[in-house]
């Protein structure tokens, strides 16, 4: 049970509906039969606006919660495959996903949440900010989450795969062909520590 007197990490997500949940719940379970206890393959399928260590959701809640009503709805696409090979945040392995398009209503959104977070940040060593640089590390500084920004490719995660680059699996998930359109009306929060999450609430958009 969540105890919302304790410091934890937190993070806000998009999840997936329709036909694009549905593709990645069957790519998942693909992953799992075929190489099970892969990093990233037991997480609920989602894309992250933000992700760190902030103070306890009571602080933020009501503002996020404001901030996100301040955005209209939109139509999100994803229209392409997307993998960041020997992913060091995954632990070296190859990271799957559906990449979403770039929209400007998107980066707002993801700029609102971080906005919000950022006033509640607090010191995470495991954030590793010494580690990043560029946009990276001022991201990390600025908002405990180093992919706030131009520099962030919004994507859906599969799984990280710990195979070679040639692998039958990989190969496969990366040729196939994607289209998928989703109405992003609310953001979920989260806490997590290490692979587990606990959905704490939804808010929606305009």
């Amino acid at each position: 049970m969540f105890d919302d007197s304790m410091t934890t990490r937190y993070a806000v997500f998009l999840e997936p509906t329709g036909g694009l949940r549905d593709f990645l719940v069957d790519a998942k379970s693909r992953v799992e039969a075929t190489l099970p206890g892969q990093t990233y393959c037991a997480h609920p399928p989602h894309s992250t606006l933000i992700h760190g260590a902030y103070e306890r959701v009571s602080a933020w809640r009501g503002a996020l919660c404001a901030g996100v009503k301040s955005r209209d709805s939109f139509q999100l696409v994803c229209s392409d495959m997307q993998v960041f090979y020997d992913d060091v945040l995954a632990g070296g392995g190859h990271t799957v996903a559906v990449r979403a398009d770039r929209d400007p209503a998107l980066a707002e959104l993801q700029r609102v949440v971080a906005n919000v977070l950022a006033r509640h940040k607090i010191a995470d060593p495991s954030a590793g900010a010494a580690d990043w640089q560029g946009p990276m590390r001022a991201s990390v500084d600025q908002y405990g989450f180093p992919f706030v920004g131009e520099h962030w490719i919004p994507h859906f995660t599969i799984a990280s795969l710990k195979t070679d680059r040639d692998h039958p699996l990989l190969n496969d998930l990366l040729a196939t062909s994607v289209r998928f359109a989703m109405i992003v009306d609310k953001v979920s929060v989260w806490s997590i520590n290490d692979d587990e999450h606990e959905h704490l609430f939804d808010t929606p958009l305009s």
